[in-house]
């Protein structure tokens, strides 16, 4: 059993607020005056009362609604109209993957996004690119992965399967007793590789998908048996190569007090050398990591293994990530990449003298953006919090109800970014910057190129005020300049959600900002999804707002999680 879970899709839940630079003033009685009219006009329109407004300026019922509706399918490509795009925007696919179908046709509802089946969705950009051409065509396309558990769930109409994060089956409480097998929801992020689509979960292995059509071609992909067990969901690409390392938390065995992660190098989807495999002790909690020029960087927080909650997941009345008890002790792992290349079958990470453990301020870590060597030190930055309990989930499993219809988005304390400095040669912990402990920043993103190279920009997902002392509700779009201390941003509606955008680089760009962002931005009042694109280069393109937005044929749940644009001709 894998007890390993993404933890973004919680910032869905939990950022609020609004910039005043970035729209006029609003008021409840305005908001209320918008919905009405939305009400009157939009069929789609759902909420026909005014939503409760957060202190920070998002709406809580729009979001409540984003998790409330299944997503929609488009499997036949469709134009989308309207898009109007720069020439120097490039030809490719954007593609997205998140948590897209909450409810069985029986009313069965999952308690958390996190279990929600993956919905996969493209957006495939064509045209000249020359300025004399600025007219190029888009063609949407989102289609359910078909893993065993959705295709069971949609011939029965019921829900079939458990989630790591506490929903049950249909049935009630006798049918989930003794059912430890957790559903494969596929649901986390794509990458492009060779001829296939690979859709991922980190609690199982990889289900590749058809690029072009988003159809299911292979279920449970394991690489000619090189895939050991699990696969998470965030390769990060070499600085110096075109390969890619990704790892696999597996065999938590409570016994005997350890767990084992398998770690991955691939090129263009092959895995290239003989899996290896470390121990660490107790329940490994890992969720995202980064490579540079010599070393694979972790972010190990300890954690054990509550057996009576294992004890209530067994028995239908808990959550299975609830059976993990996390301890304040932080470290970072540097693993050297060559290691990967030894005869070792199995390495014990705590013990092995070629594997560097440093000692950190306690923080459990969520996502990681970049991080390179540099004057003999490794700099790294961090999306941080220090709640060791992960409460998002657990109180639903006792209410029997979805965590977006109890939790208090205003007492979500938001979550911090940080840079840390580690000294590798005398393996020690330098420093850490915090840039901000407001507005609950996430989905930190560099461009791919960038990955394990000294970068001055980085660009995240904030609350609706990325200044705001609370969370609440995602709706801001920030560029971090690192190197001047400096951060502009753009705040959608409050009835708007957004999920990570993805840096799309400018033909012929010659700077580390020359590029847009894509993203998607769903609306909670009508239910209908947007793409849009925001120039970032240069100081104050951000801020001047969308470039390019145009509505989607088809409805897009949440906001989703992970995601990327692959320019035609290529993969990765």
């Amino acid at each position: 059993m894998n007890l390993r879970f993404d933890s973004l899709f919680v910032l869905l839940l939990l950022q609020a607020s609004r910039p005043a630079s970035a729209l006029s003033p609003v008021t409840f009685s305005s908001v209320a005056t918008r919905i009405a009219e939305q009400v009157m006009t939009r069929t789609r329109t759902v909420v026909q009362a005014p939503p409760d407004l957060l202190k920070s300026g998002g709406l809580a019922e729009a979001c409540r609604e984003l998790h409330r509706h299944n997503g929609q399918e488009c499997p036949t490509a469709k134009m989308v109209a309207g898009l109007e795009l720069p020439y120097d925007f490039p030809q490719g696919t954007y593609y997205r993957n998140g948590p897209g179908r909450f409810n069985a046709d029986d009313g069965t509802s999952v308690i958390h996004p996190f279990d929600g089946d993956g919905l996969v969705t493209s957006l495939r950009i064509t045209g000249k690119n020359n300025e004399e051409c600025r007219k190029k065509n888009a063609f949407w396309t989102s289609r359910f992965v078909h893993t065993p558990g959705y295709l069971k769930d949609i011939e029965s109409g019921k829900m079939t399967g458990r989630g790591v994060f506490g929903s049950m089956k249909s049935g009630g409480w006798f049918n989930n007793v003794m059912d430890i097998e957790p559903k494969h929801v596929a649901n986390t992020n794509v990458i492009r590789w060779g001829d296939h689509l690979w859709a991922l979960w980190e609690g199982g292995r990889p289900f590749l998908l058809d690029p072009e059509t988003l159809e299911t071609v292979d279920v449970e992909y394991s690489a000619n048996n090189r895939i050991q067990g699990t696969f998470a969901a965030h390769p990060r690409k070499d600085p110096s190569s075109s390969h890619y390392f990704n790892f696999g938390v597996d065999d938590l065995d409570p016994a005997a007090g350890r767990t084992k992660i398998h770690y991955y190098e691939l090129d263009d989807g092959e895995v290239v050398s003989t899996p290896t495999a470390f121990t660490l002790p107790g329940a490994a909690m890992m969720h995202d990591h980064l490579v540079t020029d010599n070393y694979l960087l972790m972010v190990w927080t300890s954690a054990e293994f509550n057996g009576l909650e294992g004890l209530k997941g067994l028995l239908g009345l808990g959550s299975f990530v609830a059976a993990i008890d996390i301890t304040p002790k932080t470290e970072v792992l540097l693993i050297p990449k060559d290691i990967l290349h030894s005869s070792d079958d199995v390495i014990d990470a705590t013990t092995d003298p070629r594997i560097k453990r440093i000692p950190v301020p306690y923080q459990f870590n969520y996502h990681l953006g970049n991080g390179y060597e540099k004057d003999g030190k490794i700099i790294f930055d961090a999306i941080e919090t220090t709640d060791e309990e992960f409460d998002f989930c657990y109180g639903s499993v006792t209410d029997k109800k979805p965590v977006w219809e109890i939790m208090d988005f205003d007492e979500m304390e938001p979550f911090a970014f940080a840079q840390y400095t580690i000294d590798v040669e005398n393996e020690q912990y330098v420093d850490k910057q915090i840039i901000t402990d407001c507005g609950s920043i996430e989905f930190p993103v560099v461009p791919t190129e960038m990955s394990g190279k000294e970068h001055q920009y980085i660009y995240t997902v904030a609350s609706h005020d990325p200044h705001a002392e609370t969370s609440g509700t995602p709706g801001t779009i920030c560029k971090w300049d690192l190197e001047n201390d400096e951060m502009e941003h753009f705040s959608f509606r409050p009835e708007e959600m957004v999920g990570e955008p993805a840096f799309v680089p400018k033909i012929g760009g010659e700077d580390e900002d020359s590029g847009y962002l894509i993203v998607l931005v769903n609306n909670g009042m009508t239910l209908t999804t947007d793409v849009v694109v925001l120039d970032v280069e240069g100081p104050g393109s951000l801020s001047r707002g969308p470039i390019a937005r145009s509505r989607l044929p088809s409805y897009v749940p949440g906001a989703g999680l992970h995601g990327r644009f692959v320019r035609a001709g290529k993969t990765s």
